[in-house]
């Protein structure tokens, strides 16, 4: 997989635990296509419009723009807006901001 190393780990949580820090990697230019059907399964033609429609929801100040993709040693993943400035997510139901 064509990719780049991101800090993806919190220093504090490998402290605490004790565990092996997980390695994070940006997915780039011909592995993005395959990045949603990956993880999303069947239900990858919807997961780029229900993560756009979920950021514009919880960061009201996101207008759209690029989506960075991301895939963790671990199988994990996770996608984040690409913006310059700090962002507040709000998500009421878990009463963190």
């Amino acid at each position: 997989m064509n990719t780049q190393n991101v800090n993806g780990t919190a220093s504090e949580s490998t402290e605490s635990s004790g565990s092996k820090p997980i390695r994070v990697h940006r997915v780039h230019g011909d592995q993005r296509p395959g990045f949603f059907p990956a993880y999303f399964y069947d239900q990858a033609p919807d997961a780029k419009d229900f993560l756009v429609c979920w950021f514009r929801h919880h960061c009201k100040g996101w207008q759209g723009g690029y989506l960075e993709y991301y895939a963790a040693e671990n199988g994990a993943f996770f996608v984040a807006p690409e913006f310059e400035q700090k962002m507040r997510i709000l998500i009421a139901t878990s009463h963190y901001c």
